[in-house]
């Protein structure tokens, strides 16, 4: 797998990991009569900021390696392009 999959594998972890977190506090929501938003907060804080540290640093992973695969492939693109013009004015 290249990098620039990578990258977007890791920022679908993320986003999967920030669901996941909403969708657990709404299952638990479930337990109880009514629908409460200082209930649902309860949740989110019970799941705790751990969760949050995990989505954060799978999607800095993801943004990083996109990131890195951009790069390459804007630097490889100016090198053939550059080097394409400059033959063409040598030939001149």
């Amino acid at each position: 797998m290249n990098k620039r999959g990578t990258g977007v594998l890791f920022i679908l972890i993320s986003a999967i990991l920030y669901c996941t977190k909403y969708i657990s506090a709404i299952i638990w929501l479930t337990e109880h009569d009514g629908n409460n938003k200082e209930i649902f907060n309860a949740k989110l804080n019970y799941i705790g900021s751990s969760f949050d540290g995990l989505i954060l640093i799978s999607l800095f992973i993801g943004v990083i390696y996109l990131c890195i695969a951009e790069r390459k492939s804007f630097v490889r693109f100016y090198q053939s392009y550059g080097n394409s013009s400059e033959n063409k004015n040598k030939s001149a």
